[in-house]
């Protein structure tokens, strides 16, 4: 998994949101979010334009997130990509959705040097869920 801590931590289009999209394979989008300050789990969209594929709440463990401290760890989600738009993972986007305010795009961090590394080690981490 990804070190949250090698990660530069960032406000979202200053919405208080920090968090990443670490990865999107041929199955699965992967990342963290919360809001600093909240104890909330945000909720995040997979979606092709305007059409939401998947929907979750982004509550999953992670200890790298907990060391790092960002929040309990409980932050990071795995949205997988249903079969008929695998094809289309690179047009994909993952958006944080609360009532009453705009979506907020999700970023990927700057890649880090041993990037294919890390996006393999992901993979396997998905692939051991799935």
């Amino acid at each position: 998994m990804i070190e949250a801590a090698r990660a530069v931590v960032q406000d979202q289009a200053g919405s208080g949101v920090t968090g990443y999209v670490e990865a999107v394979t041929d199955i699965a989008a992967l990342g963290w979010v919360w809001r600093p300050g909240q104890s909330d789990r945000l909720t995040v969209e997979l979606r092709l334009g305007e059409q939401t594929l998947v929907r979750a709440c982004a509550d999953g463990l992670r200890e790298d997130l907990a060391r790092s401290g960002i929040g309990d760890g409980k932050h990071a989600f795995t949205l997988s990509i249903p079969e008929a738009w695998r094809s289309r993972a690179n047009d994909l986007r993952v958006f944080v959705v609360r009532e009453g305010e705009a979506p907020i795009a999700l970023e990927a961090p700057p890649p880090p040097a041993a990037s294919a590394d890390r996006v393999a080690d992901l993979q396997r981490g998905v692939d051991m869920l799935i």
